[in-house]
């Protein structure tokens, strides 16, 4: 189940910067979008 996920999520050193890049790119899309009016 999830907590597996989440266990190796936490375990797996290698996707933490890919999970803080998508995290940021998400965040950035949000701010581009509000910015422009599309939001």
């Amino acid at each position: 189940g999830w907590k597996r996920v989440l266990r190796s999520l936490c375990h797996s050193r290698t996707r933490v910067p890919l999970l803080a890049a998508v995290y940021f790119l998400m965040i950035h899309v949000l701010l581009i979008l509000c910015f422009t009016g599309h939001l």
